[in-house]
């Protein structure tokens, strides 16, 4: 601090004696204090930078901590993006908390936020599944990379909050696809070359007026630039407010190109920031030079200089063709950086449950999943309960009946949850799971909605014909039913229950449904394609208790009158 205090009042002393004496030997000194002071200013912001990097990347491994310790309420929910219509995001706890993208969320700018989003709501197709997986694998053992890919986000994310108008890729884009240019264009440049280069001459000439000519030509140069002043002011308004935008694609991109991977997926995806001979980060530098100076246009020494060498009209020319040499890369790289974002959020969840099992994909067309030691990713592994689970077949139907509170609900989100995320191409939490790739639709969660007068019951309904209209379209479906029909008498239920599981076997989709209609699961010896599972509880001493393991056949315990008798709501005789 003390050296640039005596650097700015040395470059006061200089610029007095260029302006009294006006010599050569004055005007040295005067250009050499400058460049020195920028010098100074340029290492100590790398400093500072370097010094906030490190702080955020102590900051990041905390946030690992207390994701590893279940400790998710601090992250995002992610509820501003819910759907309620969606296939299976309400049901499977994808938003919320807590949910799967407070798990798998580390992005930082707003394309990479929409990319990990997308991530988790559409499922892969097939065809790219496998390289996903062997992205996020290859990616996961990049630590120092993903981290300090995290850190340059996160410190440039920050620095965007602090701004009264905080940049948005919507400039960036309007910017690099308006045209621009007028007829003045060729005048502007003749004029920019020729300006300095006379003024040059002139005081070579006539040193003793050096001063009154350098007076002279600021006055009719800043009378020449009306000419474009307007257009200046105007790309000055547009993009100069995504300065700290550009400056953090740059860093992220300049991180990607300086990384080297084994898989050829990715250095596939890296080499798309190397275009003719040059990498994006370094054509992003250009902008960001470019933005810079027009950022300084208020600047003391920039309005004196700009009288003389004309900056404005020399870096509206440098703006504009920097756009005509790479404005059609801009938003493909800036989309680019996107999806490495999510790759490297994916990654982290993968390198952060080094115990999970990467999926093996079956046939598209087998309607097959088998998993063995199966659990819920969202439950605490201290409490977390696993299972063995087979169901394949088109037309399959598995049908779960249970105690309440014996983890019918919970299974079937483990089974959704495991599905849509071996799409994903995420590890599952399992020891061992096989699964076809299937449009995954879930109906758990029904409500009423007091706001279209629709009731839980024919929201139910609207539900299951969402599902039918699917099954009709002969797209292979894993379909999770809870508790189908709840809103109706016992007979209604059973019938409709009855009616529509035939349908499903008759199908090009399999599933789960569960139900506390046991006369449902007698059906078994009629059909072939069903199949009954069921969890149990047990009595004991007079508490309830649940194993949550899953087994085969129909349920035999249940516990409603029994935990209505523990809460007092009837009489122990009653029970």
């Amino acid at each position: 601090m003390g050296l640039r205090i005596f650097l700015f009042a040395a470059l006061l002393v200089s610029i007095y004696y260029l302006i009294t004496v006006v010599t050569t030997l004055w005007f040295l000194v005067t250009a050499s204090i400058i460049i020195l002071f920028a010098i100074i200013i340029r290492y100590h912001q790398k400093l500072n930078y370097n010094k906030d990097i490190a702080q955020w990347m102590m900051r990041i491994n905390a946030d690992e901590m207390e994701r590893l310790t279940g400790n998710l309420k601090k992250f995002p929910d992610g509820l501003e993006h819910l759907n309620k219509n969606h296939p299976f995001a309400f049901d499977l706890d994808i938003f919320g908390s807590p949910s799967l993208y407070q798990w798998v969320d580390r992005s930082n700018t707003p394309r990479g936020k929409q990319a990990v989003i997308d991530s988790l709501l559409n499922l892969l197709p097939p065809d790219l599944i496998k390289e996903r997986q062997e992205n996020v694998k290859a990616l996961s053992d990049k630590v120092k990379f993903r981290q300090a890919l995290d850190a340059a986000g996160k410190y440039w994310a920050e620095k965007d909050k602090k701004l009264k108008n905080a940049p948005s890729h919507e400039a960036i884009e309007k910017w690099v696809s308006a045209k621009e240019g007028s007829g003045y264009d060729l005048f502007l440049k003749i004029l920019n070359i020729a300006s300095p280069v006379l003024l040059t001459t002139l005081i070579v000439m006539y040193s003793d007026y050096a001063f009154q000519l350098v007076l002279t030509f600021i006055f009719f140069n800043y009378l020449f630039m009306v000419l474009v002043v307007n257009r200046i002011n105007t790309m000055t308004k547009e993009v100069t407010g995504c300065l700290n935008l550009i400056r953090s694609y740059r860093q992220l991109i300049e991180i990607i190109e300086n990384e080297s991977f084994d898989a050829p997926a990715l250095e596939a995806k890296r080499q798309k920031f190397f275009v003719a001979g040059q990498s994006a980060s370094g054509i992003f530098k250009k902008l960001e030079a470019i933005l810079h100076s027009f950022t300084s246009r208020s600047n003391m020494f920039y309005l004196l200089i700009n009288g003389v060498l004309l900056l404005d009209i020399f870096w509206y020319f440098r703006a504009l063709k920097w756009k005509q040499q790479y404005a059609a890369y801009v938003l493909e790289w800036i989309e680019e950086v996107a999806q490495w974002e999510a790759l490297a959020s994916q990654a982290a969840y993968a390198y952060a449950h080094p115990t999970y099992c990467w999926p093996t994909l079956a046939e598209a067309t087998a309607f097959e999943f088998r998993a063995s030691a199966l659990g819920h990713p969202l439950i605490d592994p201290k409490k977390r309960v696993t299972n063995d689970f087979d169901l394949h077949g088109d037309g399959k139907v598995g049908l779960i009946t249970g105690s309440n509170m014996s983890g019918k609900s919970t299974f079937l989100r483990t089974v959704g949850l495991a599905t849509t995320m071996a799409q994903m191409g995420l590890p599952v939490c399992a020891q061992q799971i096989r699964v076809s790739p299937v449009y995954v639709f879930t109906g758990m969660r029904t409500q009423d909605d007091l706001g279209e007068s629709v009731s839980s019951f024919y929201a139910e309904l609207k539900r299951i014909k969402g599902l039918l209209d699917l099954v009709e379209q002969k797209i292979p479906v894993l379909y999770l039913l809870d508790e189908i029909l709840k809103g109706t008498n016992s007979d209604d239920r059973h019938k409709g229950s009855l009616g529509l599981i035939e349908q499903l076997m008759e199908s090009t989709a399999f599933g789960l449904i569960s139900t506390h209609d046991l006369a449902l699961g007698k059906l078994s010896n009629a059909y072939e394609k069903l199949e009954n599972y069921s969890f149990n509880s047990q009595l004991k001493e007079g508490q309830l208790h649940f194993n949550y393991k899953l087994q085969s056949g129909i349920c035999h315990t249940f516990n409603a009158s029994v935990l209505m008798t523990k809460m007092g709501i009837i009489k122990s005789e009653m029970a």
